[in-house]
C-alpha cells in the first residue's frame, strides 16, 4: 500500500469531520439554505406546468380552419372580408326573426368596388318588436387566442369609431366575437357589451365568462345574461 493512500484517507476522515463540525455549528445556516434550494427547486416547478396548463389551455380554444388559410396571403382584403362576411351571416342567424327584425345591415363596399359610407356603423341593427328596443352588433372572427391566452379584437381606430358611433347615435352595441372553428360555423363565441370594454386585447380568462351556451337568441335577456356578467 502507498504512503498516499493513507493521505488520502486522512484528509478524508478530516473533511468529513470538519463538514460535520460546521453542519452542528452553523445548523441553521444549512437550513435555511436546503429549505430554499428545496422553494426554488418547486417554483421552477410549479410555473413550468402552469405554463405548460397555459399553452392548453390556449391549444383548446384555437383552432384553426381548413389548412389552406395558413398559406393564405397575410394581406388579402377580399380574402379577410368574405371570413367576415361568413361570421356575420352566422351571427345574423343566431337571432329569432320572431322576436328580432333586423334593420341594417353595414354594406362593406358599394356597386362601384368604393368603400360604403356606412361602413363606419357597426356590422348589424336589430331592432326587438316586444321592447321596441334598437341595438347595433358587431361581428368579429378569430381563429384562436395568440401568446399567453390573448385575444387581439380589434384595432384601436375602431374601438374609437364603436364608441362614438354608440354615443352619437345612443344606441346600445353588443360584440360578437367568433373563435376558432370556422366562420360560418365558430367552435366559441363570445358576447360583450361594448360600454364594458375599454382595451383592443381580450384574456381567456375574461372572454369565458362572456361564452354564448345557447346560439339562438329569442330575446333581449338572452343577449344581456352573456354580455354583461355579475360580479
Amino acid at each position: 500500500m502507498s504512503n498516499e493512500s493513507p493521505i488520502s484517507l486522512y484528509i478524508a476522515i478530516v473533511f468529513v469531520v470538519v463538514f460535520i463540525w460546521l453542519l452542528v455549528k452553523y445548523w441553521y445556516i444549512v437550513l435555511t439554505v436546503a429549505v430554499l434550494a428545496v422553494l426554488t427547486i418547486l417554483a421552477y416547478f410549479w410555473i413550468k406546468r402552469r405554463n405548460k396548463n397555459s399553452d392548453t389551455e390556449v391549444s383548446e380554444h384555437s383552432e384553426y380552419i381548413e389548412p389552406e388559410t395558413i398559406v393564405k396571403p397575410k394581406h388579402d382584403p377580399e380574402y379577410y372580408e368574405r371570413l367576415g362576411a361568413d361570421f356575420e351571416d352566422y351571427v345574423e342567424n343566431m337571432f329569432d326573426i320572431s322576436t328580432f327584425q333586423q334593420t341594417h345591415k353595414t354594406p362593406r363596399k358599394d356597386e362601384n368596388g368604393n368603400l360604403d359610407h356606412d361602413c363606419i356603423y357597426p356590422d348589424l341593427r336589430f331592432y326587438e318588436k316586444n321592447t321596441q328596443t334598437a341595438f347595433w352588433v358587431e361581428c368579429k372572427w378569430r381563429r384562436g387566442f395568440e401568446e399567453k391566452s390573448k385575444l387581439r379584437w380589434c384595432e384601436k381606430y375602431q374601438l374609437e369609431r364603436y364608441k362614438r358611433i354608440r354615443k352619437e347615435t345612443g344606441t346600445k352595441t353588443y360584440i360578437m366575437v367568433g373563435v376558432g372553428g370556422k366562420p360560418s360555423n365558430p367552435w366559441k363565441i363570445y358576447c360583450f357589451n361594448l360600454d364594458e370594454l375599454r382595451y383592443i386585447e381580450l384574456y381567456y380568462g375574461f372572454c369565458k365568462d362572456h361564452e354564448v351556451s345557447n346560439r339562438c337568441f329569442v330575446s333581449m335577456d338572452d343577449i344581456e345574461k352573456y354580455s354583461v356578467v355579475s360580479a
